[in-house]
């Protein structure tokens, strides 16, 4: 673009709808709504260089559904976890996962749980009801377990900086909802093992909208409708 003598593209907001969006080899969102304003492209005169694309707080709300979600924990699942035909099951409010040990001559497992947002850039489950055919689990290994599924859910490697307000489960979809920086080109940072400048940016975008929200909490008049 820059052959035509355009330096740079200035849009005051957009609003973009995105269906079936593929992450990598790995993840896909059937649908994502993205809010933002004042992006900024800037186009370089050597075709070589990366065009730059700067914008303000971006919101954003995803839907994944249960079949999306189930390919994700099984490309995702760590060797060491002993277990096998692992599924999840999205509920009212919660998500119900069922797998067989291994270990123990393929017992069926079965959890209930709710999905946390911690600090907006960690994502957890929070085991409530856990059934090993009929046999109490070892606290140990609910442990194991718990710590190795919540262990991928972690943000704040991301290279792109966001915040997560809520993740809601609904009967056969996931919705999450946030706001991110989306600044590129980040193949400056790398997506593929994201260094201290990631994790800064993280850090330092989540530490400002933590004190967004307790301004917010103690001043309920600025709070938007």
């Amino acid at each position: 673009m820059a052959e035509f003598g355009l330096p740079f593209l200035h849009v005051d907001s957009v609003q973009i709808v995105l269906k079936n969006v593929q992450f990598g080899n790995k993840m896909v969102l059937d649908e994502m709504q993205l809010n933002g304003s004042n992006i900024h492209l800037k186009f370089d005169g050597d075709a070589a260089k990366p065009s730059s694309v700067t914008s303000d707080e971006t919101t954003f709300r995803g839907l994944m559904t249960e079949a999306n979600l189930n390919a994700l924990l099984e490309s995702n699942m760590p060797p060491d976890v002993p277990v096998t035909n692992l599924r999840v099951s999205l509920l009212s409010g919660k998500l119900k996962l069922s797998a067989q040990l291994i270990k123990f001559l393929k017992m069926p497992l079965s959890v209930e749980g709710v999905v946390r947002v911690d600090n907006g850039s960690k994502v957890y489950l929070e085991w409530e009801d856990v059934h090993f055919g009929g046999i109490p689990l070892p606290s140990q290994l609910v442990e194991m377990l718990q710590n190795q599924i919540n262990k991928s859910l972690d943000l704040t490697t991301s290279p792109v900086p966001v915040w997560l307000d809520w993740v809601r489960c609904e009967p056969g979809r996931l919705s999450i909802s946030g706001k991110a920086r989306l600044n590129f080109p980040i193949n400056q940072i790398g997506i593929d093992a994201p260094n201290e400048h990631a994790i800064q940016a993280m850090d330092t975008y989540a530490v400002r909208l933590a004190a967004e929200d307790r301004s917010i909490e103690e001043n309920p008049t600025e709070r938007e409708e």
